[in-house]
Order: structure tokens, then sequence, then C-alpha cells
């Protein structure tokens, strides 16, 4: 249904008007993220965006991703759209990412958690994309190029 790799996982999610938890963990204990946050009125101070408009418009014109395949050369595409876009901000409590937390991926001080964003009772679709491939020469896969892979 899904292009990319993926796995069984499991989901604990707490959720109310104003406040929400989830955390994520395969079954093989690979994958493992958590978040929780409350509902704010604007983006945290030191937010890499100006505006909560800022940020929303970067993520929009984001909506198009791609997920590794057993293929190191091409990868699956995947697009939401939405009928209409509308986030709102998150303050965050807590957040935890396997691969973001691995220091041998992001030495510590390299990246830094920015904000949070949530969309909610807003109809959408995905759309699977035509793949994207590169040859093992390419610039992509020295990764000198925007769909380089990290492992």
């Amino acid at each position: 249904m899904f292009p990319g790799i993926h796995s069984h996982a499991r989901y604990a999610v707490r959720e109310s008007d104003s406040h929400f938890e989830v955390a994520v963990r395969s079954d093989d204990g690979a994958t493992n993220l958590s978040v929780v946050a409350d509902a704010t009125d604007a983006l945290p101070a030191g937010s890499a965006f100006g505006s909560l408009a800022e940020a929303s418009a970067f993520f929009e014109a984001g909506s198009l991703g791609y997920s590794a395949t057993p293929d190191p050369h091409r990868f699956q595409g995947l697009e939401l759209r939405c009928e209409r876009w509308q986030v709102e901000p998150l303050a965050v409590s807590a957040v935890r990412s396997c691969y973001f937390d691995d220091r041998g991926v992001f030495p510590a001080g390299s990246i830094e958690f920015d904000c949070a964003l949530l969309m909610r009772g807003i109809e959408h679709e995905w759309h699977g994309q035509s793949d994207l491939c590169c040859d093992a020469g390419s610039a992509a896969n020295r990764g000198t190029g925007a769909a380089a892979r990290r492992k």
C-alpha cells in the first residue's frame, strides 16, 4: 500500500483535544520513536521558521517523499494531497527517535529538534509517484546529490 521497506510495529497513542502522546516501536526493536506534546499558539522560541505560515509553507512544498527499497539505487515516491492545508503548532515536552538520536549518524551538537506541527480533521489522499532511480556511479550515490542515501 505504501512504498518503501516496512515492518510490523506497535503504536501507543494517548490523545485529547490539546495533549498528544505517540510512541512507535517495531517488533524487531530496530525502530522506535516517541513524542509528547500539547497544543499551543506559536512556534517555539528559536525555531528556524519565522512564523507558523512559513513553517506550514515549507512542509506543504515537501509533501512528496521517497522511501528506501531493497535496491540501493531505487527509491519509491509517495505524495500527500490535501483538500486544504492547515497546521497547528505543538509545544513538545519530549521527543525521541532512534534514528536522530544515533550519534554514529548525527554527532552530538550536529542537529537539534525544531518544532512539531499537527494536522487534524483534513481530507487527504496518498498518491504513489514514479520511482527515483540512479546509476551506481551517479552523483547521488557518491553522496553529493539530493538523493544521497545515509546509512
